[in-house]
Order: C-alpha cells, then sequence, then structure tokens
C-alpha cells in the first residue's frame, strides 16, 4: 500500500484526511497488526494542507486550511546553504528568528 493509498482509504473510511506521514505510520501499524497487543494509537504529524502536491494525488478536495498555513503558501520560498556545522545553523536561526 502506498501513502497515497492510505491517505484515500482512510478518507474513505472516516472522512477524515490525514497527512503523508500519519499515512506512513498507518502502513507501518496495519504492518504490524499481528504483532502488536491491543489498541494502536497514531499521532497525526502535521496538517495536509501542508503537502497540497501529495493531497491533489489523491484525489481529494482539500478544503479548510488554517488561516496560518494559507499566508505561508503566499510567500515566498528561500533556501540557504550552510556548512554541515551546528553552530552556523544555530547562529542563523537566532539571527532571523
Amino acid at each position: 500500500i502506498s501513502t497515497i493509498d492510505s491517505m484515500r482509504k482512510t478518507f474513505d473510511k472516516y472522512n477524515y484526511l490525514i497527512d503523508p506521514h500519519t499515512a506512513v505510520a498507518n502502513i507501518a501499524a496495519s504492518k504490524l497488526k499481528s504483532r502488536i497487543h491491543g489498541k494502536t494509537v497514531i499521532l497525526a504529524t502535521a496538517h495536509p494542507a501542508k503537502f497540497p502536491k501529495v493531497v491533489e494525488e489523491t484525489g481529494i478536495k482539500l478544503s479548510n486550511i488554517p488561516k496560518q498555513l494559507e499566508m505561508i503558501f503566499k510567500k515566498n520560498e528561500r533556501s540557504y546553504y550552510f556548512k554541515p556545522d551546528k553552530d552556523e545553523i544555530f547562529k542563523f536561526i537566532k539571527t532571523n528568528n
């Protein structure tokens, strides 16, 4: 089962759209079901609206996008290059936060 399939099946069964990360957890829990005793809890990790391209692949209409998230999608994306040095990364975060 793929991430997209997991999202679709969950939506079809519960009328609830899960994000891709939660879909992966759902797949893992399903695969481990025979070895798990008792109930399983999966905590959703993100709003599905963070992944508009993936949601589009499911064929499910995205609705009720949180306003704060909508604002983010209207901003220009930027990227920065860092050496693999945590001090440099932390300095950037402190300076730009």
